[in-house]
């Protein structure tokens, strides 16, 4: 895996924490707190691992590790 530089990764952190808010925010109008807080988590995770697996080395096992 490449090393990510703290500026990069701290701009994504920022990204997908604005993505969250917004996402929360849509979410609440359709269902309960609860059900949205769960989705919104679920995803944002995959959305960092996604980031991550694009920045990994590895050539094969991504598919299957999604």
């Amino acid at each position: 895996m490449t090393s990510l530089s703290f500026f990069r990764s701290a701009l994504v952190a920022l990204l997908l924490s604005t993505a969250a808010v917004v996402i929360f925010l849509s979410m609440t109008t359709l269902f309960g707190s609860g059900e949205a807080i769960r989705l919104t988590i679920s995803a944002v995770t995959f959305g960092y691992v996604l980031f991550l697996l694009n920045k990994a080395d590895m050539s094969f096992g991504k598919l299957s590790l999604v």
